[in-house]
């Protein structure tokens, strides 16, 4: 074993704390290669973060500016970062540092589809529903698996700009007659009542919801 690869098999095997010691180590060891040291600095943190030691990964990451860290791994640095912003709910820091991370990482399409998913959630969860709406847009424009579609659209009706409110209404009550929705039905009529409530028609988005919840209880076994 190589010293950087004892490090990468102790975090593998959940041992976090060995694993940050034998990359503090490594950092020192290889201190005039910068490319190392940015490396063992970034699994460090990453190390603390799944301890919990959500101060000494922050103070990590502090010491790492970005424009520091060899080309080649900022993208790496970025996820990493993001990462361990999302285990603390700290979403709005989350989105520029994940927006980083996605550009110059080489990505399997479906890694991609994940990205833009979490994204719109994030923008939902931080009030900024334009940019919520678009990031579902780009799920469901790269064709995603029909369940993660599925999802994106439902996602969407709680995001979406009244101007589009006709357009997600009808693709919503076509999803309603698709005999593969059917366990989902109490979902799309949710959906479908979303889109009133953003028009402002009550009456209607509560009698959607309704038709949801019979649905719903029509599938609960006796």
């Amino acid at each position: 074993f190589t010293m950087p690869l004892m490090a990468d098999a102790q975090m593998q095997k959940g041992e976090f704390l060995e694993a940050a010691s034998t990359y503090s180590y490594i950092g020192r060891l290889y201190a005039d290669d910068v490319s190392v040291v940015a490396e063992s600095r970034m699994k460090m943190a990453m190390c603390y973060s799944e301890l919990g030691w959500n101060y000494e990964a922050d103070e990590v990451f502090s010491r790492m500016a970005l424009d520091s860290i060899p080309a080649t791994l900022r993208s790496d640095y970025s996820a990493i970062r993001a990462s361990h912003l999302l285990k603390q709910k700290r979403y709005r820091e989350a989105i520029p540092v994940l927006k980083q991370a996605m550009p110059g990482q080489r990505v399997s399409k479906s890694q991609k589809i994940r990205e833009y998913y979490l994204l719109g959630q994030l923008y939902k969860e931080t009030g900024d529903m334009e940019k919520s709406y678009s990031s579902f847009q780009k799920v469901i424009r790269r064709n995603p698996p029909y369940q993660v579609e599925f999802n994106a659209r439902i996602q969407q009706t709680e995001a979406m700009p009244s101007t589009d409110a006709h357009k997600i209404e009808k693709k919503l009550r076509r999803m309603a007659r698709n005999p593969n929705n059917k366990r989902y039905l109490d979902q799309v009529y949710y959906a479908i009542g979303n889109v009133f409530l953003a028009c402002g028609d009550t009456l209607k988005a509560l009698h959607e919801y309704e038709t949801g919840l019979s649905e719903c209880s029509e599938r609960r076994p006796e």
